[in-house]
């Protein structure tokens, strides 16, 4: 036993050495309009060889967490809510894989799943594709000074900045500046001089069923600088859509558009240091 009681596999501790190689890691959540939920991630690795220990390490940690949940469904007490019926075959749809220094992993957690998860909540979460969009992520991080950022706007009395920085403007000067793609070609902007916990973000008009895929490259001034990517639908609110929230300064989402409207573009530096300048290129298919 490992100390505090808990066993950690034994792929795990070989692929130890390995986890501190790690280069950068990303992760993206698709809401299909199926109400479906797919989750794809990747981890840069030093070398092949590190790859091919993490990936065991992975499957070995994955595969003492499903027998946890195992655990776990079988000693409820009565009255309490019982776990989704699907959820553990869609646990066990997980695939991992190395393609040379890389690690990929994906999940496809079913609508049902969705659905009979949801209803075990305080209230019922309807999933894009019925009029409304999950309630708003607010991910937990490590402490840092200054944190955690502020997503209703920042520190007190800080105004984001859209598109030139129209400090009073009305819905409906928001809704003259919403961007649209060129066929075949996309669009792109750039933010500049985010400061750490702020954020600033752009809207786009998107058509229901496509297939979006946004990527962010910054420029930032510590090594350290955590740049996240989000996507929320309609011109204000939370209706969260996609985020990228892997530690680094770049970030990629892709994910099928729910239903033809606005949606909003927001890079969030969680710092340290500034994000001199983040590029942001959108694609449709």
């Amino acid at each position: 036993m490992e100390k505090g009681g808990a066993m950690a596999p034994q792929g795990l501790k070989d692929a130890a050495p390995a986890l501190a190689g790690i280069k950068g890691m990303t992760v993206a959540v698709d809401f299909t309009v199926t109400q479906e939920i797919k989750l794809d991630a990747k981890v840069l690795c030093k070398n092949a060889e590190d790859a091919a220990k993490i990936k065991t390490g992975i499957e070995d940690t994955w595969g003492m967490f499903k027998g946890m949940m195992q655990l776990a469904a079988g000693f409820q007490m009565p009255g309490q809510p019982q776990l989704p019926a699907t959820l553990m075959g869609d646990l066990n749809s997980v695939t991992f894989a190395t393609k040379g220094d890389t690690v990929t992993g994906a999940l496809k957690i079913s609508s049902q799943t969705v659905q009979d998860l949801a209803k075990m909540g305080a209230g019922q979460m309807v999933m894009p594709g019925k009029g409304q969009a999950p309630p708003p992520i607010n991910p937990k991080f490590p402490a840092k000074k200054g944190f955690p950022p502020q997503f209703d706007g920042g520190k007190q009395g800080f105004q984001p900045q859209f598109d030139g920085g129209m400090k009073d403007a009305t819905p409906d000067d928001m809704k003259k500046m919403v961007g649209k793609l060129e066929p075949g070609k996309g669009a792109s902007f750039t933010v500049n001089n985010v400061l750490q916990g702020q954020y600033q973000e752009r809207r786009y008009a998107f058509l229901q069923g496509k297939r979006v895929t946004i990527t962010m490259t910054s420029t930032v001034t510590d090594k350290f600088t955590d740049v996240d990517l989000y996507v929320y639908q309609g011109d204000a609110g939370q209706q969260f859509v996609a985020a990228d929230v892997s530690v680094g300064p770049n970030g990629t989402v892709t994910f099928v558009v729910p239903a033809t409207g606005t949606y909003r573009v927001r890079v969030v530096n969680l710092g340290p240091g500034t994000a001199t300048s983040s590029v942001v290129t959108i694609t449709e298919q």
